[in-house]
C-alpha cells in the first residue's frame, strides 16, 4: 500500500510539473498504448513513444501499470471488433497460428477502438485545461500561495 501511495504522488508530481498539453499527452499516450491486447508490448511501446515524442518515461510507464485491469478487461471488446473486420479464424491449424490469427484481431480490435478515443481524449482534454486558469495567472490568495 505504501508503495502505491508513492507511485500515485511520483506521478502526480511528474504530471504537475508538465505544461497541461504535455501531461495530458503523457496520461493519454498511457492509456492507449497500456491496453495494447499483446501483453508485454505495452511497456516496450510506452518506451519508444517517450523516446520519439519527448515524454516523462517514468510517468508513462506508471500509466502504463495502473491501466493493466483495463488491458485484461479489454482483450474480449478487442477480438469481437477485430473478427467483425477480419472475419473469425479458422480453428484449425497448429495452436501458435491460432494465437496469432487471434492476437492480429485483438489488435487490429484495439487500433480501431483506442486510436479515435486517444485522440478524442486528446481534443477534448486539452480544450478543458486551456479553459482552466494557470495558477501563474491567478491572484496569489486564490492560488493558495503565500
Amino acid at each position: 500500500m505504501k508503495s502505491l501511495r508513492w507511485a500515485t504522488g511520483a506521478l502526480l508530481a511528474s504530471l504537475r510539473a508538465m505544461p497541461p498539453d504535455a501531461a495530458a499527452a503523457t496520461v493519454i499516450l498511457g492509456l492507449v498504448l497500456g491496453t495494447c491486447p499483446v501483453y508485454g508490448a505495452s511497456t516496450g511501446l510506452c518506451l519508444a513513444a517517450a523516446f520519439l515524442l519527448r515524454r516523462n518515461a517514468a510517468a508513462l510507464q506508471l500509466v502504463n501499470q495502473a491501466v493493466t485491469p483495463v488491458q485484461a478487461l479489454m482483450l474480449l471488446p478487442f477480438l469481437r471488433v477485430g473478427e467483425s473486420l477480419l472475419g473469425r479464424p479458422a480453428l484449425v491449424g497448429a495452436a501458435a497460428g491460432r494465437v496469432a490469427a487471434y492476437s492480429a484481431r485483438m489488435v487490429a480490435g484495439w487500433v480501431c477502438l483506442m486510436v479515435p478515443a486517444g485522440l478524442a481524449l486528446y481534443i477534448l482534454s486539452t480544450g478543458l485545461l486551456r479553459r482552466r486558469p494557470c495558477a501563474s495567472r491567478m491572484p496569489s490568495s486564490i492560488a493558495g500561495i503565500s
